[in-house]
């Protein structure tokens, strides 16, 4: 069986833009997967980022809130023991004064 010539250079044609044509496709398709690569890495490396400024700044605000709290109990503890002390100093005057009169009672 013969072919004609027409049909062999259609072939020959079709060959010659077919195969350029795959791989042209397979370098695009490997072009786009580095592109994902670098996308997805570049991403980590900005999640990254993120997370650490994030942490940064709550660590900031963190210490900022127990600064405050540990001032405020500071300040009650401080109070009470102002209290303590007032009282201290009024029970001794107070034992003063009655060791002063025990012993007025007792040397009569």
């Amino acid at each position: 069986m013969k072919t004609k010539i027409s049909t062999k250079l259609l072939i020959v044609l079709l060959c010659t833009s077919v195969i350029p044509l795959f791989i042209a496709g397979f370098i695009g398709y490997r072009s786009s997967r580095n592109i994902t690569d670098i996308a997805t890495e570049a991403n980590q490396d900005i999640a990254t980022l993120a997370m650490s400024d994030s942490m940064s700044a709550l660590s900031h605000e963190k210490e900022i809130d127990l600064t405050a709290r540990t001032e405020g109990i500071a300040g009650d503890i401080n109070d009470i023991l102002t209290r303590v002390e007032a009282d201290t100093a009024e029970l001794a005057y107070y034992a003063t004064l009655s060791m002063g009169l025990s012993d007025g009672i007792l040397s009569n």
